[in-house]
């Protein structure tokens, strides 16, 4: 994928002649997203430049920008809408409530409750953990010490995980109860 000066040029006079129709599409097809409209032009344009300079041979350069420039019309408005999904209007944000603070939370000794739950593990567990999780070692690194591969390091990690969080539960139900103490 190499630029050879006739791509640049194809770029060049495709702009001249399409980005302003190619712009005002975007505008209206953005409705209330128009302020993104330069972004999507922009976006058409570079997408034809890579397949002019991957070697291919686009007959309707006005065709092409206009099915690109919808394509990334669409994909800009589902993004916009998702995002805008997950914003509250600061008018209903007044309305919403925190949740109930469980007070016993203070009062828990997480250093404890740490210990605790690294006594359920296993001595060879416990050395993965303060490798993974203390030491901060990457998979590789810690696939070098046992001489394994690093996916196998991955799937100890991950069934180490899964035994922590089986085991918090039931230790956080005991601690509370004052079983530790």
């Amino acid at each position: 994928m190499q630029d050879n000066g006739n791509d640049s040029l194809l770029l060049k006079q495709a702009y001249e002649d399409y980005h302003e129709i190619i712009y005002k599409y975007c505008y209206s097809r953005l409705g209330e997203y128009h302020d993104l409209a330069e972004d999507c032009m922009q976006n058409a344009f570079l997408v034809y430049y890579q397949k002019l300079i991957s070697g291919e041979n686009i007959k309707s350069p006005k065709a092409y920008l206009y099915r690109i420039a919808e394509n990334i019309v669409k994909k800009t408005r589902a993004k916009q809408l998702r995002r805008n999904s997950k914003i509250i209007p600061l008018d209903a944000a007044y309305d919403v409530s925190a949740p109930e603070v469980d007070l016993t939370s203070v009062e828990f000794d997480y250093d404890k409750i740490k210990e605790i739950l690294l006594s359920t593990l296993s001595d060879s567990e416990q050395l993965l953990y303060e490798q993974k999780y203390v030491k901060r070692l990457t998979l590789r690194e810690i696939a070098q010490i046992y001489n394994i591969d690093p996916a196998a390091v991955a799937n100890r990690t991950s069934r180490l995980r899964k035994k922590i969080a089986e085991q918090i539960t039931p230790v956080l139900e005991k601690y509370t109860e004052g079983g530790y103490e």
